[in-house]
């Protein structure tokens, strides 16, 4: 893949005290020096802290999103040849969880780093530890190419998946419950609703499951989807597993 070239004019080398401190720990963590430092510094800056979108690291998490699900599918594609693309799709999507990405970005050290504007700092959303790890990756991706990119996915987070552990573990609580309800013709709801818009960077969705119109579980989320796994999963584990739904 040709790699794509930052403009001349955007390309500069760290001049701060702020930046110097960063080029170390980018390196300590990706195992290189950062050609262009203004893209990774972009990673770094939330959404929240800036009014212009430009200036915040949501373009470069859109890049790095697709880049990591491409490395992530490749490695699947290769590694279980003679397994569906339903599992494979499954597989993808532990891999790239959100709970698995925020993990992967706080054993960096660069969480702290992380610009927001909350007076909770990075753990006001739990999304932005994973949002700022794929703007990183998306930063890597221009500075040093797909080649470099894709080899440290491959080192930083590939490494360390316990790949059988991995196969058996249940991250989708929701479909599994909407699956076994309609074998056994018994109806499953889910209603999910805003629950707070105090801080428009960080909404918070609630969301309770019934089953055959009694609750069963509930789960709160900064989105419907969140909020419906965490429901779902409240009303799994607390069974077991052995998920029977029950009579009015």
């Amino acid at each position: 893949m040709r790699r794509i070239r930052v403009p001349v004019a955007v390309k500069r080398s760290a001049r701060s005290t702020r930046e110097q401190a960063l080029l170390k720990r980018f390196k300590k963590c990706l195992g290189y020096t950062p050609k262009n430092i203004s893209l990774y510094t972009l990673s770094l800056i939330h959404k929240s802290a800036v009014k212009e979108y430009r200036a915040c690291n949501e373009r470069l998490e859109f890049l790095g999103d697709a880049i990591l699900n491409s490395v992530v599918s490749e490695t699947l594609y290769f590694r279980y040849p003679d397994r569906d693309e339903g599992f494979l799709t499954q597989m993808r999507s532990k891999i790239v969880s959100r709970s698995s990405l925020n993990a992967l970005a706080h054993e960096t050290g660069l969480c702290t780093w992380v610009q927001i504007r909350s007076p909770h700092g990075v753990g006001s959303n739990r999304n932005v530890p994973g949002d700022m790890l794929e703007a990183l990756i998306g930063a890597i991706y221009l500075d040093r190419g797909y080649s470099m990119c894709r080899k440290v996915i491959m080192k930083k987070l590939l490494s360390s998946v316990n790949w059988e552990d991995l196969e058996f573990t249940e991250q989708d609580y929701k479909s599994r419950i909407i699956e076994r309800c309609q074998k056994q013709h018994i109806p499953v709801l889910f209603q999910t609703k805003l629950a707070s818009e105090e801080h428009s960077h960080a909404p918070e969705f609630s969301s309770s499951l019934f089953i055959n119109q009694i609750l069963v579980g509930f789960g709160q989320g900064t989105s419907k989807k969140e909020a419906e796994q965490a429901a779902a999963r409240q009303a799994w584990v607390e069974r077991r597993g052995g998920l029977e739904p029950p009579t009015p």
